[in-house]
């Protein structure tokens, strides 16, 4: 007997999963924003501080912040773009 005949919410499970971007829009919108924002931290934390040494050395602060918030909109980007499935 196969494993997904004999749990029948696995079975929905995949078969959900079968449907692009069904999670993603089964979701509410409060919990997509939450995940938009926290990847867009987490990245923003990273391109910050990948160019900190560069801002430190020459005072440019301005390009630290664009930095920041073009990684982090790149990756809320791809977020979308992924779990959104083809339109």
């Amino acid at each position: 007997m196969p494993l997904l005949s004999r749990f029948p919410q696995l079975t929905r499970l995949r078969e959900s999963f079968a449907e692009p971007g069904h999670l993603w829009r089964s979701t509410s919108r409060t919990s997509r924003l939450m995940l938009l924002a926290g990847v867009f931290f987490l990245f923003a934390i990273i391109g910050l501080l990948s160019e900190l040494t560069a801002v430190v050395q020459h005072g440019d602060w301005r390009h630290l912040v664009l930095v920041g918030a073009f990684s982090g909109a790149v990756s809320a980007a791809y977020v979308v773009a992924i779990a959104g499935g083809p339109r």
